[in-house]
């Protein structure tokens, strides 16, 4: 599409020009990494750190979403996080959020399992997306579980019924890049923790709207907001398949 062309030729232009040094900065940030953590939404040593906070459900009460022929589909755990470092270099912190999905049966409708994430922290299904209003939809940033991806809103117009009435430039637009580099998780764990300003040198020319992924796989992220905001920057770590848990991290200003 012509919009998305153009959108992809900004895309371009500044990565380009991250790209020669994100070498020097990387190299700097090996320098100082901490000890590894399997579960980074707990922090081990931070500078400041805030409580675990356990999200509300949003689309059912009693940790279940509700449909009207009742189903009832066991809601995500969904444990969010603040790294707030002394130190970083543009004065970022880590937003995080570690979500673990139930097992859900093999016969479960897929529309119905919560997949399609906010920076609100919520996380809803394509059916209560579709029977809500539809700025919920325009709020949403990307899909995690459906198919065993990583989908920016935009890519399922199939699944997402108000996404092709969207006002134009009211959407965040997902990119994401997999971690060739297979960055150390202890790497991860300091650029979370102690330097989120690092986050956004870990773009290439060639990221996408749309990755499937496997256990253990790590992504950069790059979020263009909607027109006036700026872009974050940010990642996503595969922690597991079975039961499936990931980690999402975006630096935001302190």
């Amino acid at each position: 599409m012509n919009a998305e062309n153009h959108s992809q030729s900004r895309h371009i232009l500044k990565l380009s020009m991250m790209k020669n040094i994100r070498f020097v900065v990387t190299a700097a940030l090996v320098l100082l990494t901490m000890g590894g953590c399997e579960d980074l939404s707990v922090n081990k040593n931070p500078s400041t750190q805030t409580d675990a906070t356990a999200l509300p459900d949003h689309e059912g009460p009693g940790s279940y979403t509700d449909h009207p022929n009742g189903d009832r589909y066991p809601y995500p755990e969904i444990i969010f996080r603040e790294f707030i470092p002394r130190d970083d270099l543009y004065d970022w912190k880590t937003l995080a959020w570690r979500i673990t999905w139930p097992e859900y049966a093999a016969d479960a409708d897929a529309d119905k399992i919560p997949t399609v994430f906010s920076l609100n922290g919520a996380l809803n299904s394509f059916y209560y997306l579709n029977n809500v209003d539809p700025a919920n939809t325009y709020e949403t940033v990307f899909s995690l579980y459906h198919e065993n991806k990583l989908t920016r809103p935009a890519n399922l117009a199939g699944e997402l019924d108000f996404i092709a009435t969207a006002p134009k430039g009211s959407m965040t637009e997902a990119w994401f890049v997999y971690d060739e580099w297979n960055t150390p998780l202890d790497q991860i764990q300091h650029t979370v923790e102690q330097s989120p300003g690092g986050f956004q040198w870990n773009y290439y020319e060639d990221m996408a709207g749309e990755l499937e992924y496997n256990e253990g796989d790590y992504f950069f992220l790059m979020l263009d907001q909607p027109v006036g905001e700026p872009t974050r920057w940010g990642g996503i770590r595969i922690v597991s398949m079975t039961p499936r848990i990931i980690e999402v991290y975006v630096a935001v200003p302190q």
